[in-house]
């Protein structure tokens, strides 16, 4: 007889997979994202040890850290969840979701249990569950950055005591061993805060005594779900098998398969390092992966090893309120206002500064246009800016210190570009389509990441206390 996870004794010893096997699910690229229900069943017949789900990402920027709100739709959560907790509830496996609520936050938490207890409550489930809390006290930064414990990422500025003060919230990306803490109190879900990806695939088999290289590139290969199949899809299931010296691959979704290629090229996903997957705990060394196609639309990869890290740290990160945002959208189809798109442009900026002063970092307001059709992706690098296309599209974006100063610094520039004359002008009517009345929108807060950074602690563990709830 075997236990698959936690749960009751499940077949015969002729029915199990191998003992020394560990098999995660990941169900879909984000919880929120969707996925096939027959994805998800065909999962569960390989009797899975544990469900895996990310449940955001830094990708869609800073507002969603500083808001505290969640980049995916309530009801999208709320559906995925359901089948989830009702599969893993039957088979008696844990339930982790990292980066809960999208940025990992307190309130993102608290957002998703409160779905959780809906989806729970609807189908009569009593999970215990595991809330760990991501959120870092600024003082516990400002003692890293006193200390010359925190370094910038990639091409983030210095820390700095302002900065940290700044930010409206803080977040430390955890690793796997809170996860594993909160599985051995007892939790049949867990809900982290911001978590590196790979943490939440690899937490499980890790406490399992799975073999590090093979899991963590496991985990990092399966973190999106069937976006390493072909065709990719961040809206479909990945079974990992992890075994001593090696780990195979599965897509789930019906005319999905794996590939050498996709799951290699996918262990360079947000990866700074072609060969080198970089975690609190240390290092995957992937250069002498092997990567064979199976047959039966699955890979097997081997060779991978691990290099533990020298000290333990932690990405954090920060967000701090940069002002408040009025937004215009409109076309140009005029060929003359085209060829003199940037004297009209001009003209509008004048015109604000004129009323309004200067803009700039020592200013009030800032004043961006993006002409979408010319240059609104890649600015002047753009190597085809003097060749635009038969129309523009304007965003006119305006950031105060006061969402009404960006309402009306935004109101004078869309009618100066309306009304603005220039030679060969046709029509007196209006040189801007506009596809929304009314045209202009309120955005609201904005906000900009303040840390980025790398963090040195001394516990894995002690940054993200993990606090028990009984549904």
């Amino acid at each position: 007889m075997i236990r698959y996870g936690e749960g009751d004794v499940i077949g015969t010893e002729a029915e199990r997979r191998g003992a020394d096997e560990v098999r995660v699910l990941a169900p879909t690229a984000i919880l929120g994202y969707g996925y096939p229900q027959a994805s998800l069943d065909a999962g569960m017949a390989q009797r899975p040890h544990v469900i895996g789900i990310d449940g955001g990402s830094t990708d869609p920027g800073p507002y969603y850290l500083g808001s505290g709100r969640s980049f995916t739709s309530r009801g999208g959560v709320r559906r995925d969840l359901g089948p989830i907790l009702d599969a893993a509830t039957t088979a008696g496996i844990p339930v982790i979701v990292g980066t809960s609520g999208g940025a990992g936050g307190d309130p993102h938490l608290e957002w998703t249990f409160e779905i959780l207890r809906e989806v729970a409550a609807a189908a009569g489930h009593h999970p215990r569950v595991a809330i760990i809390h991501a959120e870092q006290p600024r003082a516990r930064v400002l003692d890293a950055l006193a200390d010359g414990r925190l370094s910038p990422i990639g091409g983030a500025p210095a820390a700095t005591v302002d900065a940290i003060e700044r930010s409206v919230r803080i977040v430390g990306q955890m690793g796997t061993e809170p996860i594993a803490a909160a599985l051995d109190a007892g939790a049949d879900v867990v809900l982290a805060g911001r978590a590196c990806d790979v943490s939440v695939f690899a937490a499980v088999p890790l406490a399992r005594n799975a073999a590090p290289g093979q899991t963590l590139h496991a985990a990092k290969i399966i973190e999106c779900g069937a976006l390493c199949a072909e065709p990719s899809s961040g809206s479909d299931a990945i079974l990992a098998t992890i075994r001593d010296g090696s780990f195979d691959l599965h897509a789930l979704g019906v005319d999905r398969h794996v590939t050498a290629v996709s799951a290699a090229a996918h262990s360079l996903y947000e990866q700074g390092h072609p060969t080198r997957i970089v975690e609190p705990m240390g290092t995957v060394e992937v250069v002498d992966a092997d990567f064979t196609e199976l047959g039966d639309g699955g890979v097997r990869i081997s060779g991978s090893a691990f290099e533990p890290a020298t000290s333990y740290s932690i990405k954090v990160e920060g967000a701090s309120l940069e002002g408040y945002r009025a937004v215009t959208i409109g076309g140009v189809r005029d060929p003359s206002a085209i060829r003199r798109i940037d004297d009209l442009l001009d003209r509008a900026r004048r015109q604000v500064r004129d009323t309004y002063g200067e803009p700039g970092p020592s200013g009030s307001y800032r004043l961006i246009f993006r002409v979408y059709g010319r240059d609104a992706i890649m600015g002047e690098r753009e190597p085809e800016r003097s060749s635009p296309a038969h129309e523009l599209g304007i965003v006119l974006e305006v950031v105060a210190d006061e969402q009404g100063l960006a309402d009306d610094i935004c109101a004078l520039a869309r009618s100066t570009l309306l009304h603005g004359d220039f030679p060969e002008r046709l029509t007196v009517g209006g040189n801007i389509a506009f596809p929304f009345s009314p045209h202009d929108a309120s955005w609201g807060a904005v906000y900009a990441f303040s840390l980025y950074h790398r963090m040195e602690i001394d516990d894995p563990l002690e940054p993200f206390p993990i606090e028990m709830r009984q549904l």
